[in-house]
């Protein structure tokens, strides 16, 4: 009876997605930063190689650079 209950319950409601991986590459990343404005977000990863904190200066490998608008960052 519980078979017959759950093949009664509507789908729910909204946009199915369906993810395309073709073109996917992945990255380690360690460092993140964000930035925004009215306008745009944006969102900066890379790789800080060094593990020394004192030093007075690092430079961190950025590799992937991702802008949006305020509108999809939300949402």
């Amino acid at each position: 009876m519980a078979e017959a209950s759950a093949e009664k319950r509507p789908e729910p409601a909204g946009t199915r997605v369906k993810w395309n991986v073709e073109q996917l590459k992945s990255s380690y990343v360690n460092f993140a930063n964000a930035n925004s404005t009215r306008e745009e977000v944006v969102m900066n990863f890379g790789l800080n190689a060094s593990w020394d904190r004192s030093q007075p200066e690092m430079e961190i490998e950025l590799a992937h650079r991702i802008v949006m608008s305020p509108f999809a960052a939300k949402r």
